[in-house]
């Protein structure tokens, strides 16, 4: 599977999706940031509550959407 940085120019409203997702969930996108080493971004969540969060973030990771270290 290619790494985000290199889809990212193919794709460029790839990042715009992945926010549509969490904001789907219900939780708001506080910042993005390029990185380097293992991650290619890091992005910053809001939610509710900690419990909202971790469901949300099982369902993302079912998805497939994201890569936990």
């Amino acid at each position: 599977m290619p790494e985000g940085r290199q889809t990212l120019p193919d794709h460029p409203d790839r990042l715009e999706l992945v926010n549509m997702e969490i904001s789907d969930l219900g939780y708001k996108v506080i910042a993005q940031y390029v990185v380097l080493g293992p991650y290619d971004f890091v992005t910053t969540i809001e939610a509710p509550e900690n419990r909202d969060m971790r469901s949300g973030m099982s369902k993302l990771r079912r998805l497939r959407r994201w890569v936990w270290g």
